[in-house]
This record gives C-alpha cells, structure tokens and sequence, in this order.
C-alpha cells in the first residue's frame, strides 16, 4: 500500500512540475513569435539593458548592444544607495564604476550581465528558468506593452535575499526603421521601453 502512495505521489509531482511552464506557455509562445517576426527586418539593431539590485543597496545596470544578431557593444555601471541628510534627506544613487566594451573585447570584464542577443535571452529563459519546479521556486515571465521579453526569472523559495536568477530587462531600444508586427510601432527612431 505505501508503494501505491509513493507512485500515485510521483505521478502527481510529474505533473504539477509539467503543469509550471504551461502557464506562461502561450504567452512565451506569442512572446516568441513576436520577436521572430521583428528580427526578420534585415536592419534590426537594438539595446536592451538589464539591472539587478542587492537588498543592501549595491546595484547594477548592464546594456548590451546588437546589430542583426551580432553583440556589437556592452556597458556596466556598478552604483550604491545613499542618504543624503543635506539634501532634504533624500536618497541618491552613486556611480562606484563602469567600463564599456565594444565588439573587439567582448566579455573582457567579469562583471554584469552576459553578453546575449535576445533569440539567446529567449533560449536561455525556455531551457533554464521556466522549466524549473515551481513547488520550489518563484517563477516570473513578464512581456512589455509589445509583448516582448521583460522579465525571465526564478529564485529557490528556500532563500531569503538576492537569490533571482534569471533576467530583468528594464530597457529595450531599437534604431532604424522596424516593421509593424503584434502590435509593435512601425516607426523611425527608437522605441524604449522603461
């Protein structure tokens, strides 16, 4: 009888776990097309850029450059959180370093996000962030008002501080004319999303 209860419970865990990508499955899917329709103009060249800020205050911006699929540049600006009592106690953010690299030196840095185009950031959040277990994991996909990727991320309900791993892209920008497709502007120029 125990074994009974222990293959009916792996039976359930199976499919509670197969149920977790199911739920973001058509928006991902939509996401995905979306973004498969836009890099089809031959000129697509876009920056996203992405942040991650530690409970204590430290923070980081990284923006990632690419034309066609090629990464092309990428930035960092590592800043902090301060409080500043002569300024009517107000908080101010303060830039501790940066560093910029372009397409010859690539990766040269430790530090900030991989250098990914986004069909990489789209495989990356398919394969590794929501296929995890739900039952111990917080799982977030977001889209911006285009529908494309915002937010890809999880983190063990087991750990209580800077534990995401994933993305948080909290800028998109693309340059030169971009065709119309679900919903996004065609238009000259740049389209930001913040």
């Amino acid at each position: 009888m125990t074994r009974r209860f222990a293959s009916l419970g792996l039976i359930l865990f199976s499919m509670l776990s197969s149920v977790v990508f199911a739920d973001f499955e058509p928006t991902f899917k939509r996401s995905k097309e979306i973004w498969e329709q836009l890099k089809t103009h031959s000129k697509l060249e876009y920056q996203y850029s992405t942040e991650y800020q530690s409970w204590v205050g430290l923070g980081q911006t990284t923006s990632i450059s690419v034309r066609g699929s090629t990464i092309i540049g990428r930035s960092f600006e590592l800043w902090t959180w301060y409080y500043d009592y002569s300024d009517n106690n107000s908080y101010k953010r303060e830039t501790k370093e940066t560093w910029t690299e372009d397409s010859k030196d690539i990766g040269t840095h430790d530090e900030g996000e991989i250098a990914k185009n986004l069909d990489q950031v789209y495989s990356e959040c398919e394969s590794k962030i929501l296929g995890l277990d739900a039952d111990t994991n917080t799982i977030e996909f977001k889209v911006d008002e285009h529908g494309l990727i915002k937010t890809c991320r999880a983190r063990s309900i087991y750990c209580a501080d800077d534990c995401w791993e994933g993305i948080d892209i909290v800028k998109l920008e693309f340059k030169h004319e971009q065709p119309s497709c679900g919903g996004l502007p065609s238009k000259r120029g740049s389209s930001t999303r913040k």
